[in-house]
């Protein structure tokens, strides 16, 4: 319906959601697809400020991509890029109040995209183990969020990265602090990607600190999490992709349940994941 109107931002707009869910279901080829179109299309829009905003938005994805290829020096240098183009549309419009009474909602729009794009590039920066550079990024972005008063679910994303870097130094109760605010956080929005993540990764904190107890209802949480989005998908080939980077909470479901000597149960997670 946009390619019919002929009107580029309507077209971005379809383009970036359809790349979104594409790459949420494991179509990462599919997704790469869609998303090179979209940057064609942004780079040719004859308005400054439109093309700015769209560019960084599909920069930001590049650098997602490629961080899954596990190119993460590229997807650091994508995400910085899309990271000043944002920057500099923000400060374009805060200087313009022509241009803000013509798009109220333009500043707000802008400060969304810029905390996305921190937690981006803050994630390929704990992808490539760079931590110090991970937690001042993650850091950056909640300022972002107190100073402007905005309500974002990416808020829930950057506790949960201040919490895996935390984990990484050993700093285990700014881990803890962190990933339970995130895991409460996610719950109340019902965010099941990100109750998942949490879940699992104060399932890890307890086993690595030798308390697999305490690690068993967190990584039961991630499972339910799990196996209820899965039941959702309806192509098994969807189903398998998703499933694909998720045995790692199985495995360390099994491995809690035989530090606390419950061969039974253990048993039967394993048996879980192999049939998924």
């Amino acid at each position: 319906l946009a390619e019919k109107t002929g009107r580029p931002p309507l077209q971005t707009g379809a383009i970036y959601q359809l790349q979104n869910s594409y790459r949420a279901v494991g179509n990462h080829a599919k997704a790469r697809e869609w998303l090179d179109k979209g940057i064609e299309i942004a780079k040719q829009m004859p308005d400054e400020g439109t093309r700015r905003f769209n560019l960084a938005s599909f920069l930001r994805e590049l650098g997602i991509d490629l961080l899954r290829q596990g190119k993460r020096e590229e997807a650091i240098e994508h995400t910085s890029d899309s990271l000043r183009l944002l920057e500099d549309h923000l400060a374009f419009l805060k200087n313009r109040e022509d241009v803000r009474r013509k798009f109220p909602r333009a500043v707000r729009q802008t400060e969304n995209s810029l905390i996305s794009t921190l937690y981006r590039l803050g994630l390929a920066y704990q992808r490539a183990g760079k931590v110090e550079e991970g937690i001042k990024t993650y850091e950056r972005g909640l300022s972002v969020i107190k100073e402007s008063g905005l309500k974002t679910q990416v808020e829930v994303n950057l506790y949960w990265g201040l919490g895996d870097l935390y984990r990484r130094k050993k700093e285990f109760p700014g881990a803890l602090e962190n990933l339970q605010r995130a895991l409460e956080m996610a719950e109340k929005l019902r965010l099941a990607t990100m109750t998942y993540l949490a879940s699992s990764q104060i399932g890890d904190l307890y086993l690595e600190t030798r308390k697999p107890a305490e690690a068993i209802p967190y990584y039961k949480k991630a499972i339910d999490n799990i196996e209820s989005t899965r039941s959702l998908l309806e192509s098994e080939e969807f189903r398998s992709s998703y499933f694909e980077d998720k045995r790692g909470v199985y495995a360390g479901m099994i491995l809690a349940h035989l530090r606390t000597k419950n061969p039974r149960e253990a048993f039967s997670y394993s048996e879980k994941a192999r049939s998924r």
